[in-house]
């Protein structure tokens, strides 16, 4: 370590001298990787609740099909 570093270090503020710290570590990829697994799961999370509402709005729909069908057989006779 430079001693340019170690002072870049020291007077560093404690979120840059963690950064420092993870990216010497070789952690830095790891969380960065987590970070993106996390912002999927959010879409999928997403993206399964609107699956979910057209599911429901396709059922409400289908269940009111019969009463229509119902409906114009019986003003037919």
């Amino acid at each position: 370590m430079e001693q340019n570093s170690v002072a870049t270090l020291v007077e560093a503020k404690p979120e840059e001298r963690r950064q420092f710290i993870e990216e010497a570590a070789g952690i830095s990829k790891y969380k960065s990787r987590k970070e993106s697994a996390v912002r999927k799961m959010e879409q999928t999370k997403q993206n399964m609740l609107r699956v979910s509402d057209i599911i429901r709005e396709s059922k409400a729909s289908l269940m009111r099909y019969p009463v229509r069908q119902k409906r114009r057989s019986s003003t037919k006779f």
